[in-house]
């Protein structure tokens, strides 16, 4: 089980705990808007860079609308090097985050 996060969480995260944003989304649709200081690791290559890479945490994943990144977060949850305390999927993805934006 991966905890949500929701967006108010967030913004108050990004300067109290720095989490480390991972966008799971095309890089097109990453392109075309993106939460300021998330990085893009579409699913495919987080799949492959899981073992490979150093994770800084807390973890939030994002995706479009929080489906396919509670996915992600269950992935990395699961790996042995990271705790799972510390991966959250963003509650309404990209999208809740854009709208709570405007």
């Amino acid at each position: 089980m991966v905890d949500e996060i929701t967006v108010e969480t967030l913004e108050e995260w990004k300067y109290e705990r720095d989490p480390f944003i991972i966008d799971i989304r095309a890089p097109e649709k990453f392109e075309a808007g993106h939460i300021q200081k998330s990085k893009n690791i579409p699913m495919n290559e987080l799949v492959q860079q899981i073992d490979t890479r150093e994770w800084e945490e807390p973890i939030v994943v994002v995706c479009d609308v929080g489906e396919a990144s509670r996915q992600a977060a269950r992935l990395l949850a699961s790996h042995e090097a990271i705790d799972a305390d510390t991966v959250w999927n963003l509650s309404g993805g990209y999208r809740a985050w854009k709208q709570h934006r405007e």
